[in-house]
């Protein structure tokens, strides 16, 4: 659950590129916010799967969308043009109420109103919800940290021959790590043996190229 963010899928019609969301919350019914521009918006690229979009979002990869550039917003419904037909795509809203300043500013000597108290109420709430949101995001990620650092769990072994691509020798290696791993390889299929260099590519969190200068390669690589 999280009262400040969450993830959504929409589809483009067969024959228009426009995307609309209405905002809405599975966890919090009464999700809100104060300002617009209170609200970050990413977008993934289409037909992407939900698991890679937040596999690209963890790892600050996702295309992130400005208000009134690329997406408007009239009527809590988000619409996003110019994109591709009869497509999938991914959301992920998340609201980041400012900390520098108070939402409301009371005068000495000005009216109170109804709106000036639930909305600082509101500022109040929204900043306690995102606190509790960001806390449990650190704390999954703190979790995670001895797996990362168990061998029996975050390494992985590859062996693999390599293909000319453009006068060098490439391979993608498609693996489940989530994040972008550390990369040592090694000549042949097995180990111990010879370190060896090549240039290392992370495509995305699940894919990493790795790029050898001349003929094809027989290798072992090594992630942590």
């Amino acid at each position: 659950m999280a009262y400040s963010r969450y993830y959504a899928t929409e589809d483009t019609p067969v024959n228009s590129g426009v995307l609309t969301h209405t905002i809405a919350n599975p966890s919090n019914n009464n999700f809100g916010y104060l300002d617009p521009y209170h609200l970050e918006v990413y977008a993934s690229k289409s037909d992407q799967s939900m698991s890679s979009f937040q596999a690209d979002v963890a790892a600050g990869n996702a295309d992130q969308y400005t208000l009134n550039n690329d997406f408007t917003l009239a009527n809590n419904v988000i619409t996003i043009s110019n994109l591709a037909t009869d497509k999938r795509y991914r959301l992920f809203i998340k609201r980041v109420t400012p900390k520098l300043r108070h939402f409301v500013d009371f005068q000495a000597g000005s009216p109170l109103t109804e709106a000036d108290l639930d909305n600082s109420n509101k500022y109040s709430l929204f900043r306690e919800q995102e606190i509790e949101d960001d806390l449990a995001d650190a704390k999954a990620d703190i979790l995670a940290i001895p797996d990362q650092l168990s061998d029996d769990v975050s390494r992985l072994r590859t062996s693999f021959t390599t293909e000319i691509s453009g006068g060098n020798s490439v391979y993608d290696i498609t693996h489940n790590l989530g994040y972008h791993p550390v990369v040592q390889v090694y000549e042949g299929n097995s180990l111990p043996s010879d370190q060896i260099d090549c240039v290392v590519t992370h495509i995305s969190t699940s894919v990493t190229r790795l790029t050898f200068e001349g003929s094809a390669v027989t290798a072992t690589a090594e992630f942590r």
